[in-house]
């Protein structure tokens, strides 16, 4: 680290050299001390107390928290929208908010909307992880970061550090606030007035439990809290101190714009990989993929025959698919890398024809690797994992064209758009219902003599989205109408047995028609 400057002012994030990632993710949020408290500083306790409850309640069923954001349904959704609706409300709106933050905040707000539309727990864990990642640069930009350094490699990372350190560097200010202004005792008042609140509310409750009975046993069911054990309400109280804390630090670093401390890093040393370095390993991998893409053109596209074909044309146009996915995400990376390691270098024409190449074989690769799982799912079906291999497939196909658009115009922004594309492609898959199509697909292909095996007891797997399909399959395949019922059975039995928070909207249906 570098020393402080004169007057033993400490450096600030934007004035750090590149010394190692743990040090600059450590420096993007220094600990600060308490800063003037304005009227809405007043305001961070309660809302994040609220958000706190909210939180606590949402993720009560689980023993992690963590459990909340990876596999819960409509929980996780309110909690989100919540967080994000204090945010813009303290931060006054969308004032100053660039466009590029304000599409990734409704990237984050339709991915938090994704599990309550979606029910599949292994769809859920993986939009987790895209939403999570969303939301830490979206609360970077609110926090008041320019978009131009957030929507950067350097940025991202740098924001990772920022929305932990950010948790917790503010409890100062938190202190100070709990104390009140001028030695006015908020904290005190406060506490009053929750008192005067219980003892109306002491005279009101009963009156609307016999005014109506909904409420009442809405209400009972909160009480019903009361019974549970110790561990269970030290879990509770250990929980929601943990949010509020953090809850106040990041809503205290929104509010004084916190985010603008964090700045580019100082140049660094120019870096240049050798031209032979880079070129000899592109030319080898060329070699070798331009023979691949020989053998697809002559054997797969073509239609030839071959000895080597084990199984005959199908068999070996229904191979190799994972494969030749990974191999093309491979080899993107391998083209990005290249570019970057030479960043500071002027661009030198064989090099660059070279790396292009490479993007036209992933090209190649991607069209034997879509023709491929194409005849394979049209023989045995559709899964989720398939599923999720085209969807990679487009997104590679999309940074292959901004590969390309970058390698001829150096200054194009491959990162932002990179980005841009990369959300837009996952949350139209996930809005799209993938467990319900992959259902709908199998069945109608196996009703209409498309699909030549039908696993009822995957489809079961699915999660309630496959419900509609397989009551469809138990009512017009007299084969698997009992194979197909249980499986009805089995997953309405799991949504009557889930808490409010694991259900999305789909399984709230099931729950009416049970209950109706």
């Amino acid at each position: 680290m570098r020393e402080p400057e004169a007057g033993g002012r400490p450096p600030m994030p934007g004035q750090i050299a590149e010394e190692g990632i743990a040090e600059k993710l450590a420096s993007a949020a220094p600990a600060r001390s308490p800063e003037p408290a304005g009227p809405r500083d007043y305001l961070v306790p309660a809302c994040a107390a609220g958000l706190a409850i909210l939180w606590s309640v949402a993720a009560d069923h689980t023993m992690l928290s963590l459990a909340l954001i990876t596999i819960c349904g409509v929980g996780i959704t309110i909690c989100i929208f919540a967080f994000f609706v204090v945010a813009l409300a303290l931060r006054g709106g969308l004032r100053d908010l660039g466009g590029a933050a304000k599409a990734l905040l409704v990237a984050c707000l339709l991915l938090a909307l994704a599990p309550t539309l979606v029910s599949n727990r292994d769809l859920r864990m993986l939009n987790a992880l895209v939403m999570g990642a969303s939301c830490i640069l979206e609360y970077l930009l609110l926090s008041g970061c320019a978009e131009d350094v957030a929507l950067s490699l350097g940025g991202c990372l740098r924001a990772i550090g920022f929305f932990f350190v950010e948790q917790f560097s503010n409890t100062a200010q938190l202190r100070l606030l709990s104390r009140g202004s001028s030695g006015e005792g908020r904290l005190r008042s406060s506490l009053l007035g929750l008192l005067v609140a219980l003892a109306i509310l002491m005279v009101a409750v009963p009156l609307l439990f016999s005014a109506d009975p909904v409420f009442a046993d809405l209400f009972g069911r909160i009480l019903g809290w009361l019974d549970d054990g110790l561990f269970a309400w030290g879990m509770r109280a250990a929980r929601f101190a943990l949010a509020f804390v953090a809850g106040s630090g990041m809503l205290l670093g929104l509010l004084h714009g916190h985010g603008r401390s964090v700045g580019r890093l100082e140049p660094h040393s120019p870096r240049r990989a050798s031209t032979s370095s880079v070129g000899t390993m592109l030319a080898a991998l060329d070699l070798v993929y331009l023979l691949f893409v020989g053998v697809q053109f002559a054997y797969l596209f073509g239609g030839a025959s071959s000895p080597a074909m084990f199984g005959g044309y199908a068999g070996y146009a229904r191979s190799g698919f994972f494969q030749l996915a990974a191999v093309a995400g491979i080899n993107i990376v391998v083209v990005l890398a290249s570019v970057w390691v030479r960043r500071d270098a002027e661009r030198f024409r064989p090099v660059v024809a070279l790396q292009l190449v490479l993007l036209a074989s992933i090209v190649v690769m991607l069209a034997s690797a879509a023709l491929r799982m194409s005849l394979y799912v049209g023989a045995y079906g559709l899964t989720i994992l398939r599923l999720l291999t085209f969807v990679g497939m487009v997104g590679i196909l999309s940074l292959v064209v901004y590969a390309t658009v970058w390698l001829l115009r150096p200054e194009f922004p491959i990162f932002r758009w990179a980005i841009a594309t990369l959300l837009c492609i996952w949350v139209a898959f996930m809005l799209s219902g993938p467990a319900a199509r992959v259902a709908d697909f199998n069945v109608d292909g196996f009703l209409a003599g498309r699909v030549q095996e039908m696993d009822v007891y995957y489809l079961g797997d699915l999660s309630a989205d496959a419900i509609p399909a397989l009551e469809r399959l138990a009512a017009r395949s007299p084969e698997y109408a009992v194979e197909a019922r249980m499986q009805v059975r089995s997953l309405r039995a799991g949504v009557d047995a889930s808490g409010w928070q694991e259900r999305s909207v789909a399984e709230m249906l099931e729950l009416q028609k049970l209950e109706g």
